[in-house]
């Protein structure tokens, strides 16, 4: 699993979200142009391949790869989602193990069918000079949007829950005095308190519950991330737990609002 900078948003999201923006409605050139600027970022040009016949061509490069999705087939549904081990928050069985490991997938649904796509990042270069190879499989799965909804929810589930968890998780560090922060991380946790988006990543109307969700999850998933280089000052293998715990509790919620926000707004 390869990940972007702690303040970008992970690849399936973006990519979920441009395909949403566009159902009911074909992009132009310049739209598409954006999109594969929004999806790549500083990545070398991404490629999809499939493993089933139908559908989608094989092994095409982008810029084509956003009209390989759309060339051939008309998406009616998307979703992003965001697993690790031990949750597979809605994933299909035909690739689990793949989207795990990953970290990330998008789910499709199209006149056609239904698909899974999984990216593979494979980096390259030096720490100074680092670049990443993208490739997306997509693999025919079965109707996918029931197991979703029960496993991820709602946007506006997602945004309770989102809340709770935070709550929560504050509350359960501050009891256990583990939530000791540096000196040194001072400057770091000030800039992700006011992490934004970078402009140019999201459509250019996208749903009202990815502008609410969006930056909140982002924010606590890169603070998570920081969180877990130390034991934050837990004194006893419990309270390391207890801290994991509450961390774990706060990365479940942000994922899920990440996912949720993904979700088409209904035309």
């Amino acid at each position: 699993m390869e990940s972007r900078p702690i303040s970008a948003l992970p690849r399936s999201v973006v990519l979920a979200l441009w395909l949403g923006s566009w159902i009911g409605a074909r992009p132009n050139a310049e739209a598409m142009v954006r999109a594969q600027q929004a999806i790549e970022a500083d990545d070398e040009p991404h490629t999809l391949v499939t493993a089933n016949e139908n559908g989608f061509s094989g092994d095409a490069l982008s810029g084509q790869l956003l009209r390989e999705l759309l060339a051939s087939i008309e998406v009616t549904d998307v979703r992003a989602l965001l697993p690790i081990p031990g949750d597979g928050q809605g994933i299909p069985a035909a690739v689990t193990a793949a989207a795990i490991e990953a970290g990330e997938c998008i789910l499709l649904s199209t006149r056609d069918g239904h698909w899974a796509v999984v990216p593979t990042v494979t980096r390259f270069g030096s720490d100074l000079e680092p670049g990443h190879q993208v490739r997306w499989r997509a693999t025919a799965i079965e109707p996918w949007q029931t197991a979703v909804h029960a496993e991820v929810g709602s946007p506006a589930q997602a945004d309770a829950d989102l809340r709770s968890a935070l709550l929560t998780a504050t509350t359960a560090l501050r009891h256990l005095d583990v939530a000791r922060w540096g000196p040194e991380d001072a400057d770091v946790i000030t800039r992700l308190a006011t992490l934004e988006i970078a402009p140019g990543i999201l459509p250019s109307a996208p749903g009202p519950w990815a502008l609410r969700l969006l930056p909140q999850a982002m924010r606590l998933r890169a603070i998570i991330r920081l969180a877990r280089t130390d034991d934050g000052g837990a004194v006893n293998p419990w309270q390391a737990d207890q801290r994991s715990a509450a961390l774990q509790q706060i990365d479940g919620a942000a994922r899920r609002a990440l996912s949720a926000a993904t979700t088409p707004s209904r035309r």
